[in-house]
């Protein structure tokens, strides 16, 4: 998406589609409702998406760019591997307050190595680069 300059802004499970051609998998994206181009020099403003997978600009009504996508493969990573999401919250307030305050944690099984791809994600993912990540 990124090559075609298509920022898809809703990126979530349901979204993506899984398919095998023989042994080879094929991951398709679907529901590009929300999506739009996006030059490399532009910045989208709206609002939108699905909030447990909403990067932190988004919801601040901030600037952003394709990177917001990277947040939501994050979520969704996380969620691959964990079982859960990386952050609740008892409403939609409570959930974004939690993002902008609340470490990420991870289960004890998780791996280093696997705490290095969340800290991509979530950390490049973030268009202002202010997320905070526990190691531990």
């Amino acid at each position: 998406m990124q090559e075609q300059k298509i920022i898809h802004r809703d990126l979530k499970p349901s979204n993506i589609l899984l398919a095998s051609d023989g042994e080879d998998p094929i991951i398709k994206v679907a529901d590009f409702g929300y999506a739009r181009f996006l030059e490399s020099t532009q910045l989208a403003e709206t609002a939108c998406g699905t909030p447990l997978y909403m990067a932190p600009e988004v919801f601040r009504n901030k600037k952003y760019d394709a990177k917001a996508d990277l947040w939501s493969v994050g979520c969704i990573l996380y969620e691959m591997i964990t079982g859960s999401v990386p952050y609740t919250g008892k409403s939609q307030v409570d959930l974004f307050e939690n993002i902008q305050t609340q470490n990420l944690s991870f289960p004890t099984d998780v791996s280093p190595n696997c705490r290095v791809i969340f800290f991509f994600f979530f950390f490049f993912g973030n268009g202002n680069n202010t997320f905070l990540l526990i190691f531990l």
